[in-house]
């Protein structure tokens, strides 16, 4: 099963390698697998302390297609709606504050990748 959160990392003795809140997704067999490994994984992959990791609104695919903001896209995209801000959706597809999404996938990396290539973008005149 895959998971969306919001991972941040604020290590005070890196204060230079503070970084932004990121949109991880993760494949876990459950919600409580996804929230023992998401940190040790972000942890590793940005080098800061496991204890400056934080992680909130941990939802799981199913979750986030079942959202209203989500309602009439394709199923794919639905996985990286944000919100809704003037009139459209916002999607996590690079333009959006949070940057780009980390990806902690395996066997669903190809169909994630895929749906997250053909989001809309402005930088693509869509």
């Amino acid at each position: 099963m895959i998971f969306r959160a919001m991972v941040c990392a604020y290590p005070k003795e890196l204060p230079e390698r503070a970084q932004d809140e990121r949109v991880v997704f993760i494949e876990a067999v459950n919600r409580n697998d996804a929230r023992d490994r998401l940190p040790a994984l972000a942890a590793t992959a940005w080098r800061v302390p496991v204890e400056s990791v934080d992680i909130c609104n941990l939802e799981a695919e199913f979750e986030l297609m079942a959202s209203p903001f989500a309602e009439g896209l394709p199923r794919e995209h639905a996985m990286f709606v944000l919100g809704w801000g003037d009139g459209k959706t916002t999607f996590v597809n690079g333009e959006s504050p949070c940057g780009h999404a980390v990806f902690f996938l395996a066997s669903e990396l190809d169909r994630v990748m895929n749906a997250y290539m053909s989001l809309p973008r402005k930088s693509s005149g869509q």
